[in-house]
């Protein structure tokens, strides 16, 4: 995706076909400080998510060969993070059933108020803020603990307590090569790498689990 957003305010992608109800649903977006992107079709919806990132995606359902239940399977592979809602004025049960394994995170039954879209469309974005602090959260501990397990295993093999200073090191790099030749993933070849060395210390330090994670701590 090569055009980016302004910091700051949440972009949704509006597909409907129909000319009236796009329009509406953009000036009420729009209204409330959103920047704001429509497509007419399915169609033209995918090639705009192939070039722009959004927050979110509010679809109509049936429009044309492609309809929007398409459109949003195929932008969530795009953007795996983009929120979701369906606005329709009829769903058969197939497509209600589509949507929940699509995972939607609301739906709205034409004909609808405006104050109802806004408050789905601040409820969608306002949960998803919520799961990216959570989620900045969680890699600020990971990397925390990440950083304080490398430290724990380099002082132990420069200290020769438990093995010759460089053995832990050694023991560790040749489980490195290994996930390499296995051609696995660049993060599962660390995690292994700092795991195997994780559990060479626990072994010949002889170290109760309780211990140990007290030293990670």
């Amino acid at each position: 995706m090569s055009k980016t957003n302004s910091p700051g305010k949440p972009v949704i992608l509006v597909v409907e076909d129909d000319d009236q109800m796009r329009k509406a649903i953009t000036a009420a977006l729009s209204s409330q400080g959103y920047q704001v992107v429509a497509a007419p079709d399915a169609e033209e919806a995918l090639k705009i998510a192939g070039q722009q990132s959004f927050d979110l995606v509010v679809t109509d359902v049936r429009m044309g060969a492609l309809n929007g239940l398409d459109a949003l399977e195929q932008t969530k592979r795009m953007q795996p993070g983009i929120g979701s809602l369906v606005v329709s004025g009829y769903t058969s049960e197939a497509e209600t059933l589509r949507a929940v394994e699509l995972s939607v995170d609301g739906y709205l039954k034409k004909p609808f108020r405006v104050a109802e879209l806004l408050a789905r469309v601040d409820s969608i974005l306002g949960e998803k803020r919520k799961k990216a602090m959570h989620q900045g959260q969680v890699d600020v501990l990971r990397r925390a603990l990440w950083s304080s397990c490398n430290a724990l295993v380099e002082v132990a093999d420069q200290g020769g307590k438990f093995l010759a200073p460089g053995e832990l090191n050694r023991r560790t790099a040749w489980l490195s090569q290994s996930a390499q030749r296995l051609q696995l993933p660049s993060d599962t070849t660390s995690q292994l790498s700092l795991g195997g060395g994780l559990r060479l210390l626990h072994g010949f330090a002889g170290l109760e689990d309780e211990q140990l994670q007290e030293g990670l701590r």
